[in-house]
């Protein structure tokens, strides 16, 4: 029996995340795996490639932007008014609302005025798995400061996590 030639990854973009690295991995049909013969680094550029792992586009498109910005400007425009005739319930209610527009257009931008993008689905991944980590570790030294502090040295998060202790250690149950 002949092997037939891997699938067209392309007519799988719809299947679940991890579909296609699996397939990569384990082999589909009587297509061999190729796990074996890739490294760490290679699997992992594979899932992020295949898995859709970059930006989910920016955090407000143009339009939300400009019309945030427009929306600041009226509201500017009508405090002024507002604190002019002494309005002090206008006035709280127009500052709450600019505060607002200000907080996201804030948080579109990151340093030096560059749009922000939103974290892919891998990205958020990664800092829920680092975050649940750290909050881990905070319990763990309150409770066993030492034990708290040799994971924290030991445990390493980013793309990777991995536990890496300095020295080899002989745990006691």
């Amino acid at each position: 029996m002949a092997l037939r030639p891997p699938p067209s990854l392309h007519k799988y973009s719809d299947r679940p995340p991890g579909y296609i690295f699996e397939v990569i991995t384990k082999g589909f049909g009587l297509m061999a795996s190729y796990a074996a013969e890739m490294t760490i680094e290679e699997l992992s550029a594979a899932d992020l490639h295949v898995g859709g792992a970059g930006d989910s586009g920016p955090r407000l498109d143009a339009r939300a932007r400009a019309a945030y910005k427009q929306r600041l400007k009226d509201l500017e425009a009508e405090l002024e008014d507002a604190e002019r005739v002494h309005d002090a319930e206008r006035v709280d209610r127009l500052g709450a609302e600019i505060e607002f527009i200000r907080g996201e257009l804030s948080a579109a931008y990151g340093l030096g005025g560059r749009i922000r993008q939103l974290a892919g689905s891998h990205e958020q991944a990664r800092k829920n798995v680092t975050n649940a980590i750290r909050y881990t570790l905070a319990r763990i030294e309150k409770v066993h400061p030492a034990l708290g502090r040799h994971l924290r040295s030991a445990i390493k998060t980013g793309l990777f996590c991995s536990y890496r202790p300095e020295h080899l250690t002989a745990w006691d149950a």
